[in-house]
């Protein structure tokens, strides 16, 4: 039945749980409550956020107003900038191990401090 509902909310992600339950009544001629399809659809990873994201990114007016939006304004391929923000943990400043040339020794002069750009 799981596998069933998340395939069907695959084809339609804004549905609501009592959209669901009637989905299931339907096609498994099994009553579920509401909270018991919110619990598992969360044990496979489904939470109201993904699936509005999904919904979000299948709008194809929401594409196209987007798209119109930064293309009136002027702004080109060569204008976007993506930051990958994979590198700014704050802990990376307090590393067990050091790094340095071959062949010379690593020595820590100093802590980075905490929230102090490097």
């Amino acid at each position: 039945m799981l596998d069933a509902l998340c395939e069907y909310l695959l084809e339609k992600p804004d549905l609501y749980r009592d959209e669901m339950v009637l989905f299931v009544l339907d096609e498994f001629d099994t009553h579920i409550t509401p909270s018991s399809i919110g619990r598992a659809l969360k044990s496979r990873g489904w939470t109201k956020k993904t699936i509005r994201r999904i919904a979000k990114a299948r709008n194809a007016d929401l594409r196209d107003l987007y798209m119109h939006n930064s293309w009136d304004s002027g702004f080109r391929l060569y204008h976007y900038v993506f930051v990958d923000e994979s590198g700014c943990d704050k802990r990376s400043g307090f590393r067990r191990m050091g790094w340095s040339p071959l062949g010379v020794t690593p020595i820590q002069i100093a802590r980075f401090q905490r929230e102090q750009r490097y």
